[in-house]
This record gives C-alpha cells, structure tokens and sequence, in this order.
C-alpha cells in the first residue's frame, strides 16, 4: 500500500472513532445522571429531635430502656426534662447523672428508694443518686427520696428544689446521706425537706464546695443521729488552700432537732470555710447548735444575724464574726464583738464586746472585756460574774438588775471600771 493510500485510511479511522464519541455523549443525559447518583436520605424527625430538647417520661418499667450500667444511655441527651413517674424501689435504679438535665416528676408522685445501706466504711449495700462531672447544669425539681444517699460531686450550676430526702437507716455512713463536695460550685438547694431517723450518720453535708445558696429548706433530725447541717473538710477531695468551703448564704431554713438525741456526736450546725452568711433561720437542739466542725477545721467571716436559736449552746469564736439581732440560749464566745442580741446566758475567756443586748446573766473568765449599753436582767442573783483571775473589764452604761439587787450591787466581782450602770430596767 503506498503512502498516501495509508493516511487516507488512517484518517477515514479517526474520523469514525469521533462520531461514535458523539454519539455516545447523546445518550449520556440528565435522566441518566439521576439514576447513577443516589443522594443520602435524610429522616427529617430523626434529625429534629436531635437539635430539640425531648421530655421523656421515666418508670419502673421502662427505665433500662434509657438507663444503661446505671447512667442515661444516647437516647437521652444534655438539655433533655427527664420525668420521674410513680416508684422506684430497689437497689437497680442505682443512677449516675453525667449529663446536664431537667429533672421532674410532673405527676408529683415520684418515690425513689435504691436502699442505701452503708454496712461499713467501705461496703455499701443498694444504691446511690449521684450526680457527677458532665451533669453540670441539671435543675432536680419535686422528687421524693427515702433510703437513697445523694451525692453531688465536681459539678458546678446546680439547682434543686422542692424534694423530699428522707432515711430512716444507715444511709451515708461517713459522707452523709445528702452531700456536696468535691470542688462543686454555684448549688442552690431551696424548699427542700430533709429527714433523718437513727443511723448515727449527718443529714446535709458540704465538704469543698463555693458559691452555695441554702434556702427555705426544713431538716429533722429523729433519734440518735449525727450532725443535722454539717460544713466541713472530710472527705472533700477539693483542691483547696485553707477552706474547704466558701461563699455560702444559710437563710430562712428551720433546722429542728428537738427529737433528736443530745449527744456529744450531733451538732445542729457545724461550721467550716470562710464567707458564711447564716441568716433568719431557726434552729431548735438542746445540745450544740452553732459550733465549729469537730476538730476545728479553719473559719472566717462568718455573719450571723437575725437568728433565732432558743435551746442548746452556741460557740461563737470565729475569726472576723458579726454577730447581731440574734435570740440565742446559752452562748460561749471569746475573741468577738456582739450587738443588739437577746442572750439567756454568755460565758467569755476573753477579748469580748457586748454592746445594745439584752442579756440576763453573764461570766468572765478572762480578760479584756467591755460590757457597755446593755439591759441585763436576771432571776439569779447576780446580773455579771467575773472570776478572780480576769483583768481589764470594763462595765459601763448598763441596766443591772437582778432577783436581790438593783444597779452595780448585782456584779459579783471586780472590775477596773464600772461607770453609769442604772437601777432601772
């Protein structure tokens, strides 16, 4: 075949092969692109219930469905109103919240008994209700609570309110049936009841948490018991320097121990920490109500005002203390400054003001006091006793009278000044 015969074929071939391009780029339409290329579909519900916060109701019978090894399982998320309804009673409902949830019961017959039982410092029989790191930001509102430790532990925005926690066995050996600790922050527990019967164990416990608001809540405190309100450093596991505890507001609550044992293991309030406000509320124990926690632990100003504290004892020696419009029983304070209180009966070593009280007897056993403006009226004999040993007294500007006397003739004792004391009371 001679050359020029061969391009001739050559190109007649090129020819060919683009025509069937062409023709095949026809066939290649819109239709044909559909069908080849399946988008993924979408459920749409599915997809707006994971942006929208779901209520979801909680029973017996249904709570392994949305509970797994004791934590809510992915079908509950952060931002979700869980809704407690009608008995929970056994040691399987042992709960770990680890997400941020509304928690309810909106048929307000919530009972939830995991059996708590503390057999040991180390053994604990049933269950717990615990909240833990992730659940920061849940709100508990209207649950009833018996036999059941809770605990709140390295959490932070915080809100109960409107429970009932209430025991009547060892629950909380050793941490407390209801506690908060663990470098927690910003807890608001507010209308709250709390019951505790027998068990030798404390009710409401704080050990490391900041920024607390205790609010309008009732403890009660049945048998033999162990502190009723209890601030403190045991097992608080916080990463603090000098107080475990700081920054609480203790207002409007009624503390009632008149059921309970007066024994040397129960305070009605035993305090910790530094920044405590504790105000208006009434405590009835007839043992030691206002005390530090045992052992001492560290305080610092601590304002207690408007108080009324009928029965038992108070030790009120607190570095930096405001003390003022208080009803209180029997009081033991040193180092200290007390105004505008109605007392029964102060007992001082020393370093002491009392000013604008109305007080019925007083004892000095120490030095550096001054006694100035009060109306101390007693049916004992004497209105101030002051021990031998004491020096640098002063008792002035005071209405002294007592059951045998009028005036400075019911001071039994010496002073180094006493000056403008009345008859009249």
């Amino acid at each position: 075949m001679t050359p020029n015969i061969k391009k001739v074929v050559l190109l007649l071939l090129i020819l060919f092969v683009g025509i069937s391009v062409v023709s095949a780029s026809d066939d290649f339409d819109d239709n044909t692109l559909e069908q080849t290329y399946e988008s993924p579909q979408v459920e749409e519900s599915n997809y707006y219930n994971n942006l929208e916060n779901k209520n979801i109701i909680i029973n017996s019978n249904n709570f392994d469905e949305y509970i797994t090894d004791g934590k809510f399982n992915e079908k509950v998320s952060d931002g979700d109103t869980v809704d407690f309804q009608g008995k929970f009673d056994s040691g399987r409902f042992d709960l770990k919240i680890d997400k941020a949830l509304n928690i309810t019961s909106t048929t307000n017959d919530s009972y939830i008994n995991i059996h708590s039982i503390k057999l040991d410092d180390y053994t604990e029989s049933g269950g717990a209700f615990k909240l833990v790191s992730g659940s920061s930001g849940t709100n508990i509102t209207g649950l009833n609570f018996e036999n059941t430790r809770i605990s709140i532990r390295n959490v932070s925005n915080i809100n109960i309110n409107n429970c009932s926690v209430t025991a009547s066995t060892i629950v909380g050996r050793g941490v407390g049936m209801f506690s908060v600790g663990a470098d927690s922050d910003n807890i608001n527990i507010t209308n709250c009841y709390f019951e505790k019967k027998d068990g030798q164990h404390s009710s409401v416990v704080f050990s490391g948490a900041t920024n607390v608001l205790f609010e309008n809540n009732t403890i009660v405190g049945i048998g033999s018991v162990g502190n009723l309100f209890y601030l403190t450093t045991y097992n608080s596991n916080s990463n603090y320097d000098k107080y475990s505890n700081q920054n609480f507001t203790i207002r409007n609550n009624y503390i009632d121990g008149n059921k309970a044992a007066v024994q040397e293991i129960c305070y009605a309030a035993a305090l910790e920490g530094q920044n405590l406000l504790i105000e208006n509320n009434t405590i009835e124990y007839g043992g030691k109500c206002l005390i530090p926690q045992w052992g001492g632990g560290s305080q610092n100003n601590i304002t207690v005002i408007n108080n009324n504290i009928p029965y038992g004892t108070c030790y009120l020696s607190f570095p930096n203390q405001t003390i003022n419009g208080n009803i209180l029983n029997n009081v033991q304070s040193n180092n200290n400054a007390l105004y505008n209180n109605t007392i029964k009966n102060i007992t001082t070593l020393g370093n002491l003001t009392l000013e604008d009280n109305n007080i019925e007897t007083i004892t000095i056993n120490g030095s550096n006091v001054l006694i100035n403006n009060n109306n101390i009226t007693t049916t004992n004999n004497y209105t101030i006793n002051i021990y031998n040993t004491s020096s640098n007294i002063t008792i002035t500007n005071n209405k002294l009278a007592s059951a045998k006397f009028r005036g400075i003739e019911t001071i039994n004792g010496s002073a180094e000044i006493i000056e403008n004391n009345s008859k009249e009371t």
